[in-house]
């Protein structure tokens, strides 16, 4: 069973483009109507290796 989500959520965090956190991953178990907790899935996330890119601003040039 934590093998199936692990994949399940590398699956999701790939088809995001590597982008989505934890979160948002829960948001799409949710979505697909296949509920988890946040904590197990910010767990399995951090056993799997697999982090959210995180995004930068770019100063305004006005």
């Amino acid at each position: 069973m934590t093998q199936q989500l692990a994949q399940k959520i590398k699956q999701f965090w790939i088809e995001s483009g590597g982008f989505h956190g934890y979160r948002n991953i829960y948001m799409d178990f949710r979505d697909a109507n296949q509920y988890c907790g946040r904590d197990r899935i910010l767990r399995l996330m951090q056993k799997e290796g697999i982090r959210a890119q995180r995004g930068y601003n770019t100063p305004n040039r006005g």
